[in-house]
């Protein structure tokens, strides 16, 4: 299916089976899909953008930006980000939302939010370059009992993280974080890599089940 369009655009009914999407032009968009779907384009969105499917969702490399928030379900398949480069989520001060089995890409991933909401069961990687930089004013995490991984800089305000029973959380690329953060509870915190980092905990800092590298 391609796409483009001056106002706004509801795909939602239960029944679409697009396969592919190329968005070279919308307003608020909404998007539902009974099975994978593959988005090849996502270009001059002037509102929001939500994106449902009852299988795997691909997402085009480079910059996804919206006037709106962004949320992206694909209940328990996965999400991936196609892009081998540098790729920028962006929302101009609304909330992105990633609800998927895994969330990965082969890339570089900027997530610019006012709020950056995570539910997964893990964050992984495509390849050992993989490095999730994600940028927020909050950061809130759930996880379904996989590990929660960040490769490259955390740089939040405050990070919020919780899950269904005891989880391992990993920082390994080093950040900064505004607000006090606590892992005094059972979980497990790895904290650096075998590279040098940098870690900031403006408002302190405390844990259970700590692990550094």
């Amino acid at each position: 299916l391609q796409l483009q369009a001056m106002g706004a655009v509801t795909l939602t009914n239960g029944g679409n089976d697009f396969d592919t999407l190329e968005v070279s032009g919308s307003g608020e968009l909404a998007v539902q899909d009974v099975d994978s779907l593959n988005v090849s384009q996502l270009e001059k969105l002037t509102g929001g953008l939500r994106i449902v499917t009852g299988g795997g969702l691909i997402l085009p490399g480079g910059k996804i930006q919206t006037v709106g928030g962004q949320t992206y379900d694909a209940g328990s398949g996965d999400i991936s980000i196609s892009g081998s480069q540098d790729n920028h989520l962006a929302a101009q001060g609304q909330t992105i939302s990633f609800q998927a089995g895994n969330v990965s890409t082969a890339g570089n991933l900027l997530v610019e939010a006012k709020a950056a909401n995570l539910l997964i069961s893990s964050v992984s990687a495509l390849s050992h370059d993989y490095k999730a930089d994600v940028t927020s004013n909050n950061l809130a995490v759930f996880t379904l009992g996989g590990s929660v991984v960040f490769e490259g800089n955390l740089v939040t305000s405050s990070l919020s993280l919780s899950g269904n029973g005891s989880f391992r959380t990993e920082l390994l690329g080093g950040g900064t974080i505004d607000s006090p953060v606590n892992f005094t509870g059972g979980n497990t915190l790895v904290l650096g890599d075998s590279a040098t980092d940098t870690f900031l905990f403006k408002g302190g800092f405390s844990a259970k089940n700590q692990v550094n590298r």
